[in-house]
């Protein structure tokens, strides 16, 4: 479990409120399980080292998973919403590309066809 303290060790210049610090630590787990970075939330050392790009995707996972579902807009006096057909997890992976590209595991794997249809 991510405590306070290590979570404001990382800098990461949003709210800690208990939602976000549980949307912290979700964004640990989605970096053990789909990067080759290892980081020990325990060790508060360890969490100020992290790169700049590590603590970035974090603050936009964070983003992501506070957004409203579907609206990304909203007017008040024109009465007017824009809705968002992207979904988190595509948001997500493309933070992860971009910020976390070199420690990313291989999702995908392509394989060479030995004969045509």
């Amino acid at each position: 479990m991510l405590t306070s303290e290590q979570a404001e060790s990382l800098k990461l210049g949003i709210l800690l409120t208990d939602g976000n610090l549980l949307k912290v630590e979700s964004a640990f787990e989605w970096i053990s399980d789909n990067t080759t970075l290892e980081i020990d939330i325990t060790d508060i050392d360890a969490l100020e080292a992290l790169p700049a790009s590590v603590r970035l995707f974090i603050v936009r996972f964070v983003e992501i998973m506070s957004m409203g579902a579907g609206v990304q807009s909203e007017s008040a006096e024109g009465l007017s919403q824009s809705f968002s057909s992207t979904d988190k997890g595509t948001l997500i992976w493309q933070y992860a590309e971009e910020l976390l590209g070199k420690w990313l595991k291989s999702s995908v794997r392509f394989v060479t066809a030995e004969k045509r249809w």
